[in-house]
């Protein structure tokens, strides 16, 4: 139904068409009608739809001779919902015989999947009528709604594979690829070695398709891994237990990353000094004298992490420096633990030591404390 009233204009080329046929006694044919986007405020010297749809063919129409008008239908449809904001009425010959454009709202809407049956009344009384005829197509409704129901039949063509085995036998042949895909991918705990430096997990997210990785034996080799060895990489030039005797050697690997569960939460290491031996008053300055006491606070471990001992960006098997005494243990685990204590005694000016623990994949968790000189207060 339209929403806004559609009045034809006669274009001049319809005109001429209609003197032509009148000066050699032929009758003119009005055969197609056709839609379109276009927005435009009309002429009469229109030759075309200036941004045509679709054209169809008339399938009824006739001209009362009393009103001289000429009343016709034809069925429109379309594959997406479609605004028709211009129409027009052919010839056989392809003729604009009459048009109409509006540029406010839409004529009409045709919607998809839905055969629209409309009819058009346009007054033709400035010609001799006898000589205007329209070419009927009476199965041109009926053809169309045939179509339509053919095609929303379940199975519409039994001659062939039946539409709901087709789509059993694709979804059976997409659950195997999609299960293939999978069984290629690297698993929880697997790991991805490669030469490409990736910034971070989620890089490697994005070209392979999956995964959340960690960056593990960064500066390390690996070289291998038992039940009594949680630890599976050594320091470049060590000896190592699995085979005894033999070096570890620089390998052509630029990174090594390890997949973890998609809800992994990284841990965390926190180091810092207090000035009392429960770890509660952080401070980053002492006088001579006075004592600090070195902490760790982790979280989100899932097994306890070998650590090792930094002084000053400098790793340590052990470290002993004047009025200290620290024990760092072999590995840590969650929750807060002492390090040790510093109590420094007779330094002859103002001092800043970095103190912390190193990582197997090399970083660093450092945490300053600067000691004032006695002579300075």
């Amino acid at each position: 139904m339209a929403t806004q009233p559609i009045i034809f204009t006669i274009t001049n080329a319809g005109k001429n068409a209609m003197l032509d046929i009148d000066n050699i006694g032929l009758t003119l044919r009005l055969s197609h009608f056709g839609i379109g986007r276009g927005k435009y405020t009309l002429t009469g010297n229109e030759k075309a739809l200036k941004s045509e749809i679709s054209r169809t063919v008339i399938s009824a129409g006739d001209i009362e001779p009393t009103t001289h008008t000429l009343r016709f239908s034809t069925t429109l449809y379309a594959d997406s919902e479609t605004e028709v904001y211009e129409v027009g009425v052919f010839t056989d010959t392809g003729v604009l015989f009459a048009v109409a454009s509006i540029t406010s709202k839409p004529f009409f809407k045709i919607y998809p999947h839905v055969a629209f049956v409309a009819s058009f009344g346009l007054t033709l009384d400035e010609f001799d009528i006898s000589k205007v005829t329209v070419v009927n197509d009476p199965n041109g409704a009926l053809s169309l709604a045939i179509m339509q129901q053919h095609l929303a039949h379940a199975d519409p063509h039994p001659q062939y594979a039946l539409r709901s085995l087709l789509d059993e036998v694709s979804n059976t042949v997409i659950k195997k690829l999609q299960e293939q895909v999978e069984r290629l991918k690297i698993p929880i705990g697997g790991l991805l070695i490669t030469e490409h430096h990736y910034e971070n997990s989620q890089a490697i997210h994005d070209e392979i398709g999956y995964g959340n990785w960690i960056r593990t034996a960064q500066g390390k080799a690996i070289v291998g891994q038992n039940i009594h060895a949680a630890d599976w990489t050594a320091e470049l030039g060590a000896i190592h237990q699995y085979a005894t005797g033999n070096d570890v050697r620089q390998a052509q690997i630029f990174a090594v990353w390890q997949r973890v569960p998609d809800d992994y939460v990284p841990p965390t290491y926190r180091v810092y000094w207090t000035s009392d031996d429960q770890g509660n008053s952080q401070i980053s300055q002492i006088n001579e004298g006075e004592k600090a006491f070195l902490w760790v606070e982790v979280a989100n471990l899932i097994t306890p992490q070998p650590i090792g001992a930094v002084l000053d960006g400098d790793k340590h098997d052990s470290i002993s420096i004047a009025g200290g005494r620290f024990d760092f243990p072999p590995t840590l685990d969650n929750g807060k633990t002492k390090l040790g204590e510093f109590a420094p005694t007779a330094i002859s000016k103002d001092m800043t030591i970095s103190m912390g623990i190193s990582l197997p994949n090399d970083e660093q968790v450092l945490a300053k404390l600067t000691v004032k000189n006695q002579t300075d207060f």
